[in-house]
């Protein structure tokens, strides 16, 4: 049985970044995936993922965003791809909101460049817009959009450049383990490896059943629209917004 310092199971965004990281750091690495890399089946699909500095949910994420951003560009250095789009992004709301506050708050803690504009200041800018005139909206210039399945691409093919064994359309049956460390039992064969990173999403309780219980799968509906007019959406004139 060939053996590998650590596999990687699911080639989405978070599998296919650990693996070219795996690789890059030195790892006898070796991912697997059900379907092909960038496919439509799971979390990863799509044109477009945002991608902004300043969290309303909580400023802890600041520094990870921060480092996110070099490790994007770093990508984009190796592959030679456009990965991220910056447009800025707008954070609107009703007066009080916890999306513009908490986003705010994040921003003063952490001295990220940001604007606050009113509801008709934020339509004169961004003439898409047609915000209520008591709202108030957050302004960073430094937000914009991800290309997923490009990013996918790239990382999985940067990974095998870096010494990566990929097996692609190849289910996992099973992991367990076993002295040397554990065991994957896959559609072609069976390996060791001293660690595995699972990422399979919604099918993790497949190899992981004890997580079961405590998930619940939901399906996220995303859309992309052609505008009726196209002037109105342009990067300077419309940002990524929440």
């Amino acid at each position: 049985m060939k053996g590998f310092d650590v596999a990687v199971i699911g080639l989405g965004a978070m599998g296919s970044a650990a693996l070219f990281n795996l690789a890059k750091g030195g790892h006898r690495a070796i991912g697997f995936e059900q379907f092909e890399p960038g496919h439509d089946k799971g979390s990863s699909h799509g044109e477009s993922r945002a991608i902004r500095l300043s969290y309303f949910e909580h400023p802890s994420y600041v520094p990870l965003a921060r480092r996110a951003y070099e490790a994007w560009r770093e990508l984009e250095r190796a592959s030679g791809e456009t990965i991220l789009t910056v447009t800025g992004i707008l954070e609107a709301g009703y007066p009080g909101s916890p999306v513009v506050e908490g986003s705010l708050a994040a921003s003063r803690l952490h001295g990220l460049p940001h604007e606050v504009l009113t509801g008709p200041k934020i339509n004169r800018r961004f003439p898409a817009f047609h915000l209520p005139p008591d709202w108030t909206g957050l302004f960073q210039p430094q937000g914009g959009f991800l290309r997923p399945e490009l990013a996918i691409r790239q990382f999985v093919r940067l990974a095998e450049y870096h010494g990566a064994e990929i097996r692609t359309r190849m289910r996992v049956l099973g992991i367990e383990p076993s002295t040397a460390g554990i065991r994957i039992r896959s559609e072609a064969d069976t390996i060791e490896v001293g660690s595995v990173t699972l990422a399979t999403g919604p099918w993790i309780s497949e190899l992981a059943p004890e997580l079961k219980p405590h998930l619940r799968l939901t399906r996220q509906v995303l859309g992309w629209f052609s505008p009726q007019d196209p002037a109105f959406f342009t990067p300077d004139r419309f940002p990524v917004f929440i």
